[in-house]
């Protein structure tokens, strides 16, 4: 939000620097992200004096151009050549003296140097009004009064508006300081133990006449209107602002439009509550009335788009139709136009979910509706309103036509909090006198109402609607005090916490993290939502929707993580990273027609391998399927699962070409493979990438309770290697299975390291390189012993899947 210290200092006059304001500002919170200075011309005039024309003689060497001699008050007058048809003898005119900047209407700049033109010398400019960004007319130099001051600077004549516009990063919570006012209670509460006040607009002069509104204004819906105040205003003239208003405006980078739309910014950035004007003659049936939309209804707002409403919207009504979305958007034809002779003013107050939701829905973002959501200040309509009917009368001329109406259906009491100074000690770690307290709050409009030598009893100001209980008194009084302001202790007032053994998926999902980081590679968080057409192109038509989607790139709840992996896998390589190991804790969402919501939420732990020509001390390699996998036995290891001991089966679909998943008692708890060529293209990536997919929840239900421990075994593993030719329907499970079977003591695992397909094979052939792990805890095996085993297995593979040994 842009803050303008002319504004502020209207509120509470502090002589200070911008760099101490800049300072305060952001120690109470309302962090200054930067600062610039605002002119109402560019440059500030900077560098243009009067000067007194006392000599002119034509250019030896040029007809158009005359040389001159200029008083600006210095010793000797400037030698100035001049090409200005008018100028004349005894002028007063504006001189560009050296080291002046010159601005252009089109936003180039030159400066004004000492030259020579066509042989003589020129020590300055004789200045137009497009030159000085005064005017169009460039047909001749200005000529100003005879009873100005040759030297004086151009600025005495012309005053130049000048501000310093503070950027302020809001967080959410600040409503309060959603206004050039807001900001200033903040700074003068910071030099709560100085005499500053706040001073708010005086609306005394605006006389309303104790009569019935001249509108009748009518409350439907009370829930959703909170509080309606309202004015008539007749006879005004629509035209252009003031410059002083329209500089205001410019200064926090408002556009202005006219004095009455101008007025209405003007208050809802001064003082933080929104208002708008309606053209009276157009409000049909002479009464407003506040009530929800009709279903499927249509309206066209001011932008001329035709919006389908919501039974839930809030509408600004006449008798006959719909004038305005309440706290979001007007209508295309109910608003001040330069026609416009009578206008309704309105300052309302309006429940924040209404209005956050019926933004959502129509997908608007309006200043209105961005402090409606947060919350607005109830107890201001009345001054708003008053406020801005006195602008309005001041500068559009008018006058005010019947009296005010202020519905306000259900008074709200204020937030009412009981605070002991301790609960400050035990926070902050040091005291805070009881006097310091009442000053700072005072300052930030709480009621004190009682106090005492410990505990205060206070009520909260409407404005602060993120102020509920005591440990948010403590955050105000430490903000006001100032952080750099706490001494520090010997003392640790910190609390230590037990670490909790009962958390197994926090503490799990640490372990596999350190785990997979100890291996090379990155956590990343992704977004949670993606675009449809991606997920429905590789296998998933039904999907859970958003209802006001931010985009069609964004328009429903992943039901897999790939597809965000991807994307930052593809991110990544177009930057010339090449080496690329990802893995993601999150969840993806399932249609569920069981689920009292319709939906699931699966908790995931997705691992992505892509190693392009990955270094490895003197030798270059890339990542395969096998480098993926072994990553996944560890996470299963950790966990405490036996990868010897889960059953295998091979797997594919739209997104996995080849693939094989790990399975406990038929259910699947991990899965890994090669991502599919077409769902690769989809993200423009043009090499290898393995992907993991480990079901997280079925892990922690399945993994082993408790520590097992088994003897290490004394005696060397043996491998032996297989390669079987069989038929392309047998999965590397069935021979797995079928070998233990067969050896049943001397073999602990079977693990396969290729799979062929294709050419120099029989047709629907294929065949697979298996290595058998042999080992005996009570003596080291011998070559007849493992002969015998390996002939057992053999033989017990070739008849029951009739393998051929190649």
């Amino acid at each position: 939000m842009k803050v303008s210290l002319n504004w502020i200092k209207d509120f509470v006059n502090i002589d200070a620097s911008v760099s101490e304001i800049s300072s305060r500002l952001t120690s109470t919170g309302l962090e200054i992200g930067g600062e610039e200075t605002i002119e109402s011309i560019k440059g500030g005039l900077k560098g243009f004096v009067v000067g007194h024309v006392e000599h002119i003689e034509k250019h030896p060497n040029a007809d158009k151009l005359k040389l001159t001699k200029i008083n600006i008050g210095s010793a000797e007058p400037l030698s100035i050549v001049c090409g200005a048809p008018n100028v004349a003898l005894g002028q007063n005119v504006v001189v560009a003296t050296i080291g002046t900047v010159i601005y252009a209407p089109n936003g180039e700049s030159f400066t004004i140097k000492k030259s020579k033109l066509r042989g003589e010398l020129s020590e300055g400019m004789l200045c137009s009004e497009v030159e000085l960004n005064l005017g169009t007319d460039n047909s001749g130099i200005m000529v100003l009064k005879d009873d100005i001051i040759p030297g004086s600077p151009i600025t005495d004549y012309y005053p130049i508006y000048s501000d310093t516009v503070l950027d302020v990063d809001l967080t959410p919570n600040r409503t309060d300081a959603m206004s050039q006012l807001g900001v200033a209670k903040d700074l003068c509460a910071s030099y709560y133990d100085k005499g500053y006040k706040i001073t708010t607009p005086d609306v005394s002069s605006l006389k309303i006449p104790e009569v019935k509104p001249k509108i009748e204004v009518v409350i439907e819906d009370e829930k959703a209107c909170l509080r309606y105040t309202s004015v008539s205003i007749k006879n005004i003239t629509v035209k252009d602002s003031p410059e002083w208003l329209k500089n205001r405006l410019l200064a926090i980078g408002i556009r202005s439009i006219n004095n009455i739309v101008d007025v209405t910014n003007y208050v809802m950035h001064e003082l933080g509550l929104p208002l708008h004007a309606f053209d009276s003659d157009r409000i049909l049936g002479g009464k407003v009335i506040i009530k929800k939309a009709t279903e499927g209804s249509e309206f066209v707002t001011l932008d001329g788009e035709k919006r389908k409403l919501s039974e839930h919207d809030l509408m600004i009504n006449n008798a006959s139709e719909p004038m305005c979305i309440a706290g979001v958007f007007g209508g295309l034809t109910s608003g001040v136009s330069t026609e416009t002779k009578n206008i309704f003013l309105e300052s309302a107050c309006f429940d924040s979910t209404s209005i956050r939701k019926t933004a959502k829905r129509q997908q608007l973002n309006t200043d209105a509706s961005y402090r409606y959501e947060r919350g607005a200040d109830i107890s201001l309509t009345p001054l708003s309103l008053k406020r801005a009917a006195a602008l309005i009368v001041e500068l559009a001329g008018g006058e005010i036509d019947g009296g005010i109406s202020d519905i306000y259906p259900s008074p709200k009491n204020k937030v009412e909090i009981e605070f002991n100074l301790n609960e400050y000690t035990r926070i902050i770690g040091e005291p805070i006198d009881v006097s310091v307290v009442v000053k700072i709050l005072e300052k930030l409009e709480f009621e004190v109402v009682k106090t005492s030598s410990e505990t205060l009893i206070l009520k909260v100001p409407f404005s602060r609607v993120d102020v509920t209980r005591p440990i948010d008194v403590v955050e105000e009084l430490v903000r006001i005090v100032g952080f750099d302001n706490i001494a520090t202790t010997d003392n640790s007032n910190v609390y230590f916490a037990k670490k909790s053994l009962g958390d197994k998926k926090a503490l799990v999902r640490k372990d596999v993290s350190n785990l997979l980081v100890g291996q090379g590679f990155q956590e990343v968080i992704n977004n949670s939502l993606m675009s449809s057409s991606k997920a429905e192109k590789f296998g998933f038509e039904k999907n859970i929707g958003l209802k006001n989607a931010l985009s069609n790139e964004l328009d429903i709840l992943r039901p897999d993580l790939i597809f965000n992996l991807l994307d930052t896998l593809s991110y990544n390589v177009n930057r010339k990273r090449e080496s690329l190991s990802f893995f993601e804790f999150g969840k993806a969402y399932e249609i569920d027609a069981y689920s009292d919501n319709g939906f699931k939420e699966v908790e995931k732990l997705c691992l992505l391998s892509s190693l392009e020509k990955q270094k490895k001390w003197d030798s270059e390699y890339k990542s395969d399927f096998y480098v993926l996998k072994a990553s996944l036995e560890s996470i299963l290891n950790k966990v405490g699962f036996s990868t010897s001991g889960l059953k295998v089966k091979e797997f594919s679909n739209d997104r996995i070409s080849h693939g094989i998943q790990f399975l406990i008692k038929k259910q699947a708890i991990a899965s890994i493979g090669l991502v599919s060529k077409n769902l690769l293209k989809a993200f423009d990536i043009d090499r290898d990438v393995y992907f993991a997919d480990v079901h997280f929840n079925e892990i922690l239900k399945s993994m082993p309770t408790g520590l097992q421990y088994k003897q290490i075994v004394k005696f060397p593993l043996v491998n032996r290697d297989l390669a079987l030719l069989v038929e392309e329907n047998i999965s590397f499970n069935d021979l797995a299975k079928k070998a233990k079977e067969c050896e049943q003591n001397l073999l602990k695992e079977v693990d396969v390291f290729d799979v062929y397909k294709g050419k120099n094979l029989p047709e629907g052939k294929k065949s697979y390189a298996l290595r058998f792990t042999l080992s005996d805890v009570k003596e080291t095996l011998t070559d007849k012993r493992i002969e015998a085993s390996m002939k057992k297995i053999q033989d017990g593979l070739m008849k029951a899947f009739k393998a051929e040994i190649r």
